[in-house]
Parts: structure tokens; C-alpha cells; sequence
């Protein structure tokens, strides 16, 4: 996935701005401390108050954007402060930024009972290139991908995750013939190869089908002829 270019100021961090203001609200614990000194706007305008320290060591991408002289006081709008904090405004909802951000602080991990929850916080994570957050979330995939593997498969093909997609077609291939959304995510290219490998995984079985039938004979007669008594001379 390809880096997000990094905008010329912290409050113009969206690529597009909302035409009317919209009245925010602040997170929930610990994303409402006072001792913030920068603010993250979801796309549903939930304001996180967070730690510059702490989101330049998760991750490069904000470390960059962080670094970007600021504007003096004054020359930008009311929208793009808050109570003198600049404010960056994201594409991800505050679902998704909350449990991005609690992987970066020093607080317990958020629960990922399920892909859908996954799925978006990996994508954030992999787009502001967090490391720590990637790794961990990679293998959260793979490890809900054994219950649901074609929907995992398809999630990792669609977010270029090769490693994670050839551990998974194996358990996809038990799932080949269901349909599931994320399907609608992966290219022409994967469908085809990932059929022509059902193909020969299935010709593959047959071989081995064959193989067994006919080993299980040889040792059948072999028995045969060893629990028959040779005849008297």
C-alpha cells in the first residue's frame, strides 16, 4: 500500500474539508487528557487528544506530519483549532482510530473478536505504516482467518499481504464454492490463480486417492497371502 502524502500543515491533513462546520465531540478515556498537545479529528468528528511523543514513535508517517511548521497563531480558521491545539483531520472513523491508537499507547490492546474489526484498523495502520500495529494485526488475521478463511484470504490478497494469502488459500480451498463480500476486493489476476491452484490441489487428491486405493490393495493381498497356509507337499 502506498504512503499517504504528507500535507503541508497539520490542519490540512484530510484531503477534503467539510463545506459547513460541524460540531465535534471528544473521545473517550485516555483520548480526552488535557496534557495533549495535538488533536486527531475522525471522520465522523470525534476529536482524540493525543501525545505528538507518542504518535511520532508508532509511527513515521506522523512522525513526518508532526515535524511540519505550524502556521503562526491566528492564520488559520476556528475549525482548524481547538483550545490552541492543531487539529488533523483523518479519514478513519473514531471506531477504527480508537482501537488504532490504543495499540500505540501504553494501555491494554483492544479486542478483535472479529475480521470486521480488523480489517479497518489494519488498513489504518498499514497506511500510517505502524509497524508494531501492522505485525500484530497480521497475525490476528490469519489466526480468525482458520473459522472464516475464504473471507481472511480475500481480505489479505486485497491489501497486497502475500505472506498471510499463502497461508491461507489452503484453508480457502475448503471454502470454494461459498461466496463472501470481500471476494468483490481481490483482481482477476488472484481469482485465476487461486483456481488454477483449487485444480490442482483437487487433481493432486485424486492422485493421492489413487495411490492410497491401490497401496491399501497391495497390502491387502500381501496379507492374504500370508495368513493363507501353503499347501502340503
Amino acid at each position: 500500500m502506498p504512503a499517504p502524502t504528507v500535507p503541508t500543515s497539520l490542519a490540512t491533513a484530510s484531503t477534503s474539508s467539510p463545506t459547513t462546520p460541524t460540531k465535534s465531540t471528544n473521545a473517550a478515556y485516555p483520548f480526552n487528557k488535557a496534557a495533549a498537545d495535538a488533536i486527531l479529528r475522525s471522520s465522523d468528528n470525534v476529536d482524540f487528544w493525543v501525545r505528538r511523543s507518542i504518535l511520532a514513535e508508532a509511527s513515521c508517517i506522523f512522525e513526518d506530519m508532526l515535524s511540519i511548521p505550524q502556521p503562526p497563531p491566528g492564520a488559520l480558521d476556528d475549525d482548524d483549532t481547538k483550545d490552541g491545539l492543531p487539529v488533523i483531520r483523518l479519514s478513519e472513523t473514531h471506531q477504527t482510530l480508537d482501537k488504532l491508537l490504543r495499540l500505540c499507547y501504553p494501555i491494554d490492546d483492544p479486542e478483535f473478536s472479529t475480521l470486521g474489526d480488523v480489517r479497518p484498523v489494519l488498513e489504518a495502520a498499514m497506511k500510517y505504516m505502524m509497524e508494531e500495529a501492522t505485525s500484530l494485526l497480521r497475525a490476528r488475521l490469519v489466526k480468525l482467518g482458520h473459522s472464516q478463511p475464504l473471507r481472511a484470504f480475500a481480505i489479505a490478497c486485497a491489501l497486497d499481504l502475500t505472506q498471510e494469502a499463502e497461508s491461507l488459500v489452503p484453508l480457502a480451498y475448503t471454502a470454494h464454492c461459498a461466496f463472501v463480500d470481500e471476494l468483490k476486493d481481490i483482481s482477476a489476476g488472484v481469482y485465476y490463480r487461486v483456481s488454477h491452484y483449487m485444480a490442482k490441489c483437487t487433481a493432486r487428491r485424486r492422485c493421492l486417492f489413487r495411490q492410497a486405493t491401490s497401496q491399501k490393495m497391495v497390502q491387502a493381498l500381501f496379507h492374504m497371502s500370508c495368513s493363507t497356509p501353503l499347501p502340503r507337499t
